[in-house]
């Protein structure tokens, strides 16, 4: 900052200037309005811009589609992987016709820092080797189509199918157990139509989504004569013993479209079930006893939207859904999972539908995947 003397002698120094030179003083003032209309514009956008909630950081590469997102353990890097698309002769069908190298993101400047090839036959699952960084956990995880690790007992739970990798919930799947150290399969299941995984924190619980829909009085327990007779098929949401295999329990729904992710609150109390559409898009389970809870049914869905990720904040106060969109733009739902409501909607201005979201490390900002690139919710100044 110029110290009050030098800016007297600027001052007086304009002043012989304008007298030496004549200059009409309507002139000078008016150079000074807008010199200060000026300056107010710019720290107007500056605040504007500090305090936006919604910033695009990266756009796709032409001519390709965002597929999917993932963070890497330290939260230093965004993988993100992409597709081409081509049309056939007719322009009838849409074909993804190549998988790109996937792309990594410094998770603080949005530079490109690396691009690495993946499998194209499972790029889903080798984008999340990518992201976790380790060799010998990409050599063991490329068979699966989707998995997760236990990283105490170095051991991956994965999916496996014949299907094409973009495939949703084929019939034909497998859970197998995998030590990744010795290679050694530890267990198999077969559970039909998987169409999500995921593995409690404490690592004692496996739970599955599976798409196949079964009778709803053989595995809901005490099922309303009501809703009996109006829903006479559920899905079902395996809990499953990780050292065997065994089935613990059968966790039956009739609601939604099948599930898209499953995530657990930090302290692994409650597991939330994200539907890809239909009257009630959240399911949310006690995971200690097991149960759906009750006190829910307000949070939901529209009819024809598509929740397909979820995250909890580090303290598990607020919940936050990805709702991917239908005939409306995609947006991010907040929940308060202590009033067990919506407190909030934060819209995207996305040209075309949202598919992936990630918590940053630490947790101040949401990093969203939709078809033409990445965007970034703030948080900390959603919360002000």
């Amino acid at each position: 900052m110029l110290r009050r003397s030098r800016i007297t002698d600027i001052i007086r120094r304009g002043a012989m200037v304008m007298t030496r030179f004549s200059i009409p003083r309507w002139l000078v003032v008016s150079l000074v309005v807008l010199l200060c209309v000026f300056c107010v514009v710019m720290v107007l956008a500056k605040v504007s811009s500090s305090d936006e909630i919604v910033a695009k950081v990266f756009e796709a590469p032409k001519g390709s589609k965002l597929t999917a997102l993932h963070l890497s353990p330290d939260g230093r890097k965004i993988w993100a992987l992409f597709v081409s698309i081509s049309r056939t002769a007719d322009s009838s069908d849409v074909l993804f016709s190549i998988v790109q190298p996937a792309i990594a993101l410094d998770a603080f400047s949005h530079e490109i820092v690396s691009k690495a090839n993946v499998n194209e036959s499972n790029p889903w699952s080798s984008l999340l080797a990518l992201s976790y960084g380790d060799p010998s956990v990409s050599s063991v995880a490329e068979q699966f189509q989707d998995w997760v690790i236990d990283k105490d007992r170095m051991v991956i739970y994965g999916c496996v199918s014949s299907q094409a990798w973009y495939e949703v919930a084929p019939p034909d799947t497998v859970i197998r157990a995998i030590e990744i150290k010795s290679r050694k399969q530890l267990w198999e299941r077969k559970i039909p139509k998987v169409s999500a995984l995921a593995l409690s924190p404490d690592g004692r619980q496996l739970w599955v989504a599976s798409d196949q829909r079964m009778p709803a009085t053989n595995i809901i327990e005490s099922l309303d004569p009501v809703l009996a007779k109006i829903y006479d098929e559920a899905r079902v949401v395996y809990v499953i013993e990780p050292q065997d295999g065994t089935i613990l329990k059968r966790i039956g729904y009739i609601y939604g479209l099948g599930v898209d992710r499953i995530v657990f609150s930090p302290d692994g109390k409650r597991a939330i079930c994200v539907s890809r559409g239909g009257p009630a898009g959240l399911l949310v389970i006690d995971a200690q006893r097991l149960e759906i809870e009750e006190g829910w049914c307000e949070i939901r869905f529209s009819m024809f939207s598509r929740g397909m990720d979820a995250c909890f904040d580090p303290d598990g106060r607020h919940l936050y859904v990805l709702d991917r969109g239908f005939d409306e733009p995609p947006s991010v739902q907040v929940y308060d999972l202590i009033k067990k409501t919506e407190i909030d909607t934060i819209s995207l201005t996305t040209a075309g539908p949202a598919r992936s979201m990630v918590l940053s490390k630490p947790a101040d900002k949401l990093f969203i995947g939709a078809d033409d690139g990445i965007y970034v919710v703030n948080l900390s100044n959603w919360r002000k």
